[in-house]
């Protein structure tokens, strides 16, 4: 009975923690994505200006 009602608190706790925090999460993992697709966005968009001027 103990156990299993530990059990009941743990798993409304962890609930609680995956409502409460993974829209940080979310927002975190998509902002450091955000920031890897940029950084290779802009250096394909210097590489391409680069060569394109070098060739002209």
């Amino acid at each position: 009975m103990k156990r299993s009602n530990l059990f009941f608190i743990f798993s409304l706790f962890f609930s609680l923690f995956l409502i409460f925090f993974s829209p940080f999460f979310f927002i975190f993992f998509s902002l450091l994505f955000f920031i890897f697709f940029a950084l290779q966005f802009f250096i394909f968009f210097f590489h391409f200006i680069f060569f394109f001027v070098r060739g002209v």
